[in-house]
């Protein structure tokens, strides 16, 4: 297994971070930033903060956690957190979650993480975040590291290999956890599934190819987020109606970063983030005794994303989505008539300024929030 790795599948290290943080205090947008995030805070005195930080856990215990709680105490009704219990702070994990939002999904869990006194984890994200330098050197200070999107077939199974060995070697090595989403970008639709993709990666670096012993390595614990109100969820809605139409959807300039910031800042209601319990050996095995490697790969997704569906926190708006989807009142003792109005009101709002059909429009925005209840149903889960 590679125990050398490129620049971009590692996270600083500690004699990068002054340089990096250099940079960003040069940047304009950093400054902005910073406006936002701690409005209370003299300037002068952040940046001898700043300028002392050594390493990026120091970033994340002093920055970065600050900066969450303004983010919780300014956009939502309230966090909570379950599952905490299942983590034992000596161990490193693979957390494999649920995408929703681009940088809150990751942000938070290292928050709770933090909170409780864990060692926060690295973070896997895509290169098309990285637009600037600012970002790049944001990114990487919260221990971020970026896999490309657009690897030529010449090189993807090499590239693929490394991030794999990469993964593999850090939580084995218990260096670190690892956050990684359960797909290659959000789930738009509000349908939390696992890309088998992913957990194809994932088996890549496994040198003896033995499932049981290669995924009980990694301590893989699935976890759910779920926001009351998706600040996003109508700048969702273009690329479903096109893939709901047979187009190719193409992304606007800047639209991942507009949706990054459109997340952050937004009203997201209650929010709640559940750590599901670690897929053990005995988990695993009956999965293992499968003959096939894509039919072990698929129950395995199967077994994550039975956690993450089944401890995803549903909210009044969930219940609403779903009896209007439907046209039903199965759920009207989930919600009261002045919310159901607000939510009617609020839908008409997001879905005007976008083009297409209305009753297409509301479709789309509806499943995004109905979807998880539909995922329940069909598992038989409780809701």
């Amino acid at each position: 297994m590679s125990l050398t790795f490129t620049n971009e599948i590692r996270p600083l290290k500690d004699e990068e971070v002054q340089p990096a943080i250099l940079r960003l205090l040069e940047t304009r947008e950093f400054a902005m930033v910073i406006r936002y995030i701690f409005p209370d805070i003299d300037k002068e005195k952040l940046t001898r903060q700043l300028k002392s930080i050594k390493t990026t856990d120091q970033f994340h215990r002093e920055i970065t956690a600050a900066a969450a709680k303004f983010i919780i105490e300014r956009s939502t009704d309230g966090y909570t957190v379950s599952g905490i219990k299942n983590l034992e702070k000596s161990k490193r994990y693979l957390f494999i979650c649920n995408h929703r939002d681009i940088v809150l999904d990751s942000g938070l869990l290292n928050f709770s993480l933090n909170e409780n006194g864990i060692e926060t984890t690295q973070l896997v994200i895509g290169d098309n975040l990285i637009v600037n330098q600012m970002l790049a050197d944001l990114f990487a200070l919260t221990k971020s590291f970026t896999v490309k999107r657009n690897v030529p077939i010449s090189k993807l199974l090499d590239y693929t290999l490394e991030l794999s060995s990469y993964i593999r070697n850090t939580i084995m090595s218990e260096k670190s956890s690892i956050w990684l989403a359960q797909r290659q970008g959000r789930a738009k639709d509000g349908n939390d599934q696992t890309q088998g993709g992913v957990l194809k990666m994932l088996s890549i670096s496994d040198e003896n190819y033995n499932f049981l012993e290669n995924f009980s390595a990694l301590n893989m614990v699935p976890v759910s987020i779920s926001y009351e109100y998706d600040p996003t969820d109508s700048m969702k809605i273009p690329q479903l109606l096109a893939e709901s139409e047979g187009r190719t959807y193409n992304k606007r300039p800047n639209e991942d970063v507009k949706a990054m910031i459109a997340g952050i800042s937004g009203f997201k209601g209650r929010v709640h983030l559940a750590i599901g319990k670690v897929i053990m050996p005995k988990d695993l095995e009956p999965i293992s005794k499968l003959k096939k490697k894509n039919e072990r790969l698929k129950e395995l997704a199967n077994l994550i994303d039975k956690q993450i569906i089944d401890s995803y926190k549903l909210w009044s708006t969930n219940y609403m989505a779903y009896d209007l989807l439907f046209k039903t009142n199965r759920f009207n003792e989930k919600y009261s008539n002045f919310e159901m109005n607000i939510f009617n009101r609020l839908m008409q709002a997001k879905i005007s300024p976008l083009t297409g059909k209305t009753k297409k429009l509301q479709h789309l925005y509806l499943l995004q929030y109905a979807n998880p209840i539909i995922n329940k149903i069909d598992l038989s889960y409780p809701v």
